[in-house]
């Protein structure tokens, strides 16, 4: 998958995003994960990286 990232367009990075947003962190935190999600942030506009950040952000407070 982490290969497919380097050719898809934004705008299905923006689909991905938003389907994977309320899983963000859970993600983040499996080993193998992990390196998907920073495939995803390299591949991203700044933009989207925003719409991560946000989506963490907004996970952790919820958690907390």
């Amino acid at each position: 998958m982490q290969k497919e990232l380097n050719v898809i367009s934004h705008q299905t990075l923006d689909k991905l995003i938003e389907i994977l947003s309320s899983k963000l962190c859970s993600i983040m935190n499996d080993t193998y994960g992990n390196y998907f999600s920073q495939k995803l942030i390299q591949c991203c506009t700044a933009q989207q990286r925003l719409k991560i950040l946000q989506a963490v952000i907004t996970l952790l407070i919820l958690d907390f």
